[in-house]
């Protein structure tokens, strides 16, 4: 929600805490979107192959993932709002620019920012896996289903599957 009173003034971390809590934290967002990546790709398995069973497996997976990973982006905000710098992109970004020696997290950062676009790529791509599977979109016999017809739990993994990721805004 939108405040109407932000807090005068952010408590402010050591720069030296602040690095190495930002370093940690994009050293975990980056294992996390690995993770995510991986299970993209056997989604896009399961969805070639018409694998139902293994769809309603991982659609669990992939939302405790997707909310770890909000969770994690929310933790290096409050790290970067405790260090005066605005959330996502421009703050890490300004980061950088104000600790041009880090040279790790810049690292992290840029290996972060390309494994976001894998996993939008990939995501975009399960979608229209997914819209393929539509109903009148001729699919094969046995191919997952995601209309009229299709379980709820695998209706709403291809609801889930179809929102976009909004990492990294």
């Amino acid at each position: 929600g939108s405040r109407t009173n932000p807090d005068p003034a952010p408590a402010l971390l050591p720069m030296n805490q602040a690095t190495m809590t930002l370093k940690s934290l994009l050293e975990g967002e980056l294992a996390q979107m690995g993770d995510f990546i991986k299970l993209l790709k056997e989604e896009q398995g399961a969805l070639t192959a018409g694998d139902t069973e293994a769809l309603e497996a991982l659609s669990s997976t992939k939302v405790a993932l997707v909310q770890t990973l909000n969770h994690s982006g929310e933790a290096r905000n409050v790290v970067l709002r405790s260090a005066g710098l605005e959330n996502d992109r421009p703050g890490v970004e300004a980061w950088i620019r104000g600790n041009p020696k880090d040279f790790a997290v810049q690292q992290l950062w840029n290996s972060l920012k390309v494994a976001v676009v894998e996993a939008r790529e990939l995501n975009l791509l399960n979608g229209k896996l997914i819209a393929l599977r539509q109903p009148g979109a001729g699919a094969a016999g046995g191919a997952v289903r995601c209309g009229g017809g299709a379980s709820p739990r695998v209706a709403a993994h291809c609801a889930k599957s179809r929102r976009s990721i909004t990492l990294l805004r």
